[in-house]
């Protein structure tokens, strides 16, 4: 039976967001846009799950995410995004924490890993297969990808 639904991010700004997981710790990972004049980057924020509490916010220089997956394997974050910006085309990207920053504005770096157009969501298996899943326009309906590897 379905339990009741109601909304746990109640202590941040209302923005549409756009992918969600959850990290290896149990944090709710939220990727939103970043609301600001910059359309190249985005916000992550992890949530505790028990109070809905904020644990931290941070900043990535990726636009328009639509999916993101920790790896059963190595625990990094990775996401896909659509974008037709050519600082940021669309892709599969690794996401890692900016340990070299103040640690009072937390950031994170996206690196490219695959090149997929359009993609629309991302999955990994057990064994750490990531699938990704693109979708396509005319004749070509779309496609699932698998990419191998140490991820």
């Amino acid at each position: 039976t379905l339990g009741e639904l109601s909304p746990i991010d109640v202590h941040t700004p209302a923005q549409a967001s756009q992918a969600v997981a959850i990290e290896p710790r149990g944090h709710i990972v939220v990727v939103r846009p970043d609301g600001g004049s910059d359309s190249s980057t985005s916000r992550m924020e992890f949530i505790n799950p028990i109070d809905g509490r904020s644990v931290a916010d941070v900043s990535i220089r990726l636009p328009h995410v639509v999916g993101i997956a920790y790896s059963p394997r190595t625990g990094n974050l990775y996401a896909v995004s659509q974008s037709s910006q050519e600082s940021n085309p669309s892709g599969v990207y690794r996401i890692d924490m900016d340990e070299s920053r103040d640690p009072s504005s937390l950031s994170a770096i996206a690196t490219r890993i695959a090149q997929v157009p359009q993609p629309t969501a991302l999955a990994f298996g057990p064994d750490g297969v990531l699938y990704v899943t693109s979708s396509g326009s005319g004749r070509n309906n779309g496609s699932l990808r698998k990419i191998g590897g140490a991820l």
